[in-house]
């Protein structure tokens, strides 16, 4: 996004091992133009808080930090202020997520509202392929949330597969929600008999945990360890 970066990631690229393309017909290695792949620099604690990068950031971390900061109706009424005229897909996801969050700060909660806001905001977001890590690090909030309010067990855990997924393939930094991610993975994986899944989850959970300096509940330990009885 800046040339300020590429020395460095012309420096990571040229570390890069690719197996050649193969020419089906020859058998030969032939040549393959257009190969893309996104090289992301991050500021430290960047991917603990909801802030974004790039030119069009700025804003948009404004009108975040205004809705954090509000009353959580004064929140809401700013919120659907603002959605109407908003034609950006990542914007919108973030509006509607963050309806989501302060909706749920008001007494009586509206569940059935709080799951569409939160659905609405996956739907926006679900087929941009982008590698925009502004997109995926959205994504790593939204999915997790979808995941905990979900009723059926099977898309709670086809949702955080999607999202330890995203973690690992984009090798995000450990986190409070990468916690969370990996730990009721975990739980979902161990009710199901999934006990791989769940031993490698609850360890992961356990590294993150120790990395962030976060002091994870003893039953992590003991659930993954009868995990890795039970495949063994």
């Amino acid at each position: 996004s800046n040339y300020i970066f590429e020395h460095e990631a012309i420096k990571a690229a040229s570390k890069f091992i690719y197996e050649p393309s193969i020419n089906l017909d020859t058998g030969l290695t032939i040549s393959t133009p257009g190969v893309k792949h996104a090289v992301s620099f991050r500021l430290e604690g960047f991917d603990h808080v909801l802030t974004f990068s790039g030119r069009r950031s700025r804003n948009i971390n404004i009108e975040i930090d205004k809705i954090q900061n509000l009353d959580p109706k004064e929140a809401i009424e700013r919120i659907l202020f603002k959605l109407p005229s908003e034609k950006d897909p990542l914007i919108k996801a973030v509006y509607y997520y963050l309806k989501y969050l302060r909706s749920s700060e008001i007494e009586p909660r509206n569940l059935l509202v709080e799951k569409e806001d939160i659905q609405t905001s996956y739907s926006l977001l679900k087929d941009e392929i982008s590698l925009d890590p502004n997109v995926m690090k959205l994504k790593t909030y939204i999915i997790p949330s979808l995941a905990y309010i979900e009723t059926d067990d099977k898309k709670a855990i086809e949702l955080l597969e999607e999202v330890i997924s995203m973690l690992s393939r984009y090798n995000f930094p450990p986190s409070l929600r990468a916690y969370y991610a990996y730990s009721n993975f975990g739980v979902l994986a161990y009710n199901s008999g999934n006990w791989c899944g769940a031993y490698e989850s609850f360890d992961a959970a356990i590294d993150i945990a120790k990395n962030i300096g976060l002091e994870a509940p003893p039953e992590i330990e003991q659930y993954r360890d009868l995990a890795k009885q039970k495949f063994q």
